[in-house]
């Protein structure tokens, strides 16, 4: 049974107002696709996740969203689709883990934001998800780098939304952690049926733990399978080959 598409895009170009940074060849993304947006600092990435997020319109064509123009989403409806990760949150306020997550469901309560009895089921399975039913009463502003980053996703988790997406997420870990944050996303993905884009200079782990890569080379945006990427060369010109080089044997970038 083929999987539901829940983002295309429509002879789509990103930028700013007097400022194209790159065309985009249409794509296509599907339920529980695992998905890495790379390429060299500068190249785009960013402008990319604002432009699919609808944080920053495009300067031309479309991005469809479950077959609707993302263009005639409003704030609200747009929530219900997309969720957003940032690669660094900080919570001044004393709030509970419980409470974060709970903010995943602004877009389904009421004026007052009344959690109904489905609503609760929701942040308790979230909590479940990720692993930190232990921490549902810790305040968040006392939480560890790695245990806050858990509470933003599952409260991502919680919007209940088919899209996620995340700036960074391994920024500023080590390598076990790197490995176990984008082992967690793609089981995620699994669990959930969620699609999850997220941008990352971890290419070597990119490619072998996601399902397709965006890649942002040249003013150019296209996504292939991380096999394709390779077989077409993508990677071996995507740095200057004085000091790195890609070893399609090994699948993965050798020092010099």
């Amino acid at each position: 049974m083929p999987k539901k598409t829940v983002l295309h895009t429509e002879n789509l170009s990103i930028g700013y107002k007097n400022k194209k940074i790159a065309s985009v060849n249409d794509f296509f993304l599907e339920e529980s696709d695992f998905v890495a947006v790379i390429g060299i600092n500068g190249a785009g990435k960013s402008t990319l996740l604002n432009t699919l997020t609808g944080n920053l319109p495009p300067i031309h064509g479309d991005i469809k969203i479950n077959k609707r123009s993302l263009q005639k989403f409003s704030l609200q409806e747009r929530a219900k689709e997309i969720s957003i990760v940032l690669s660094k949150t900080e919570i001044l306020t004393p709030l509970t883990v419980t409470e974060v997550i709970a903010l995943g469901r602004q877009p389904y309560t009421n004026w007052i934001g009344k959690l109904s009895s489905l609503d609760k089921e929701i942040i308790k399975k979230s909590l479940k998800q990720l692993d930190i039913e232990f921490l549902q009463n810790s305040y968040c502003n006392q939480l560890s780098d790695g245990q806050l980053q858990k509470v933003m996703l599952a409260r991502a988790v919680a919007q209940d939304t088919s899209l996620i997406f995340l700036d960074e997420p391994t920024a500023h870990l080590d390598l076990y952690h790197k490995i176990y944050v984008l082992k967690l996303l793609k089981d995620l993905t699994k669990k959930t049926k969620k699609t999850i884009v997220f941008a990352s200079h971890e290419i070597d782990l990119c490619l072998q733990l996601c399902d397709k890569i965006i890649l942002v080379k040249n003013n150019q945006v296209f996504l292939e399978t991380p096999e394709n990427l390779i077989k077409k060369n993508h990677l071996s010109e995507l740095f200057p080959e004085n000091i790195v080089k890609f070893d399609k044997n090994l699948k993965k970038f050798t020092i010099l």
